[in-house]
């Protein structure tokens, strides 16, 4: 994070360090950010991928569909 503002402004923003400014910068774009959901068919083979590898290692897993 770069503050190019003059020190009479900083001051007057609540003279943030750095850290405080990106710790801010990524509570907002967490905030905003929402997760497109998988096509069926990659969520189908991403499930064919767990059963099996599960399986490979004696792991029962619930179902998952």
């Amino acid at each position: 994070m770069v503050d190019r503002d003059r020190y009479d402004v900083w001051i007057s923003h609540g003279k943030k360090s750095a850290w405080d400014r990106a710790c801010g910068e990524v509570e907002r774009v967490m905030s905003s950010y929402t997760v497109e959901p998988l096509p069926d068919d990659s969520l189908k083979a991403l499930m064919s991928i767990m059963k099996h590898d599960a399986q490979r290692m004696g792991i029962d897993l619930p179902p998952l569909d």
